[in-house]
């Protein structure tokens, strides 16, 4: 199959929002930081029902045997990450104009190029993560954000139900530093000094960010932030990748619990690459693929 590669101009607007505390998100503000603080998490009102996160239960997944977490593919191009932007909400890392990062896979309708990453995060290592594994709450949790090129830019691909794609990584706080994400939590620190913005380094590599395996979740939702367009194929791998405690804490000193709390399932299904037996998460292979099959 070829497929057409359709770079983005640099007319096409970011419209992907930055993390803002809204009526759906609790944001504090430590001591001594520039953040913004609102009270409580309210509803917000004249959503849809495919709002995202959610909390992925056992009771909602179904295992696809057509899912194949070895075809989630990433392909990222050195040097494409263009700087870090810091605000009150959090950071993004913009990719640059000419941007050939990419992600393909058996649940996505074509190729989707990378326009921006960014994180959210709480303030202790139990909190953070937008999505919840079985009420689990993570630490944090990184948003690679894609949108389909088949659509020519990224806003009029948020028109559409396929859109784009967000991989989200879940964040886990250890002890030790993530060597791949320190070029990141350098470009913010330097961010924060300056203007706003920082380059992130030539050295710096996306798939670095990727856990060991790559089994997923898929369902259809919306972005997490304003306006909450529901134009999203979400892409949530389950396994965590542990961030340093100091790595966090540098996030921390920007905003606090920049997370959006879970929305209604309503009649969503979430598909999984992997078989759920019980309590434990078993890879998919062929002999299983038959038993799943037969029953």
């Amino acid at each position: 199959m070829t497929i057409e590669v359709v770079r983005r101009t640099r007319s096409l607007p970011r419209a992907r929002p930055q993390p803002v505390p809204d009526a759906n998100m609790t944001a504090k503000r430590k001591s001594g930081s520039k953040a913004r603080t609102t009270p409580g998490v309210k509803k917000a009102d004249k959503l849809g029902s495919k709002q995202s996160p959610i909390d992925i239960t056992k009771d909602i997944v179904d295992y696809d045997r057509k899912l194949r977490a070895s075809a989630l593919k990433l392909k990222y191009t050195p040097g494409d990450t263009e700087s870090v932007e810091v605000t009150d909400h959090g950071f993004t890392c913009w990719m640059k104009d000419d941007c050939s990062t990419s992600i393909t896979g058996s649940h996505l309708p074509g190729t989707y190029q990378l326009i921006q990453f960014h994180a959210h995060w709480g303030g202790t290592r139990k909190c953070g993560s937008e999505h919840l594994l079985e009420g689990r709450q993570f630490g944090g949790e990184l948003h690679c954000v894609f949108w389909n090129r088949k659509y020519g830019s990224f806003e009029k691909a948020t028109r559409n139900s396929d859109g784009c794609t967000v991989l989200a990584i879940f964040l886990a706080e250890g002890k030790e530093d993530h060597e791949g994400f320190q070029s990141v939590v350098k470009a913010v620190e330097k961010a924060r000094q300056g203007d706003g913005r920082a380059d992130v380094g030539k050295d710096f590599d996306l798939t670095t960010l990727l856990p060991d395996r790559m089994s997923y979740y898929t369902y259809q939702g919306s972005l997490t932030t304003p306006p909450y367009t529901e134009c999203i194929i979400w892409t949530v791998l389950r396994r965590p990748i542990t961030l340093g405690r100091k790595q966090l804490n540098v996030l921390r000193e920007i905003v606090t619990n920049n997370f959006r709390s879970p929305q209604l399932v309503n009649r969503r299904r979430v598909r999984s690459s992997f078989i759920l037996i019980g309590k434990n998460e078993k890879e998919g292979s062929e002999k299983s693929k038959k038993s799943a099959s037969s029953h």
